[in-house]
């Protein structure tokens, strides 16, 4: 079995209706484990809801996130939402569960 690495997946999707109508689209970010980069897209892109802004045909931007380090990463790249984030142990305790679902962080609305 293949071993699972935690990713962050920005998307990018269409603002219209969720946000200003000034903003054109907007970056949705989310945390995953998965086996490399091409299934966290997967998953990020499969994470749909009723509600949720149409996604646009742009490639997402994936990085490997330390999962040890989750708590310094949240720290350094998203302070604002730290209290909002799941901290290391809880992350590590997704990784676990047999289909975890991505973690929502942010979504940032811009031109």
């Amino acid at each position: 079995m293949t071993e699972t690495r935690l990713f962050e997946v920005a998307l990018e999707m269409d603002a219209a209706g969720h946000a200003s109508p000034r903003y054109a689209q907007a970056t949705a970010y989310c945390a995953v484990w998965a086996r490399d980069a091409a299934e966290a897209e997967h998953l990020a892109r499969g994470d749909r809801r009723p509600g949720d802004p149409p996604l646009l045909p742009l490639p997402a931007r994936v990085r490997a996130v330390d999962a040890q380090g989750w708590d310094a990463h949240i720290t350094a790249h998203w302070p604002g939402l730290r209290a909002h984030l799941p901290d290391e142990r809880a992350m590590q305790a997704l990784r676990e569960q047999p289909v975890a679902s991505p973690v929502r962080m942010a979504f940032f609305p811009h031109d």
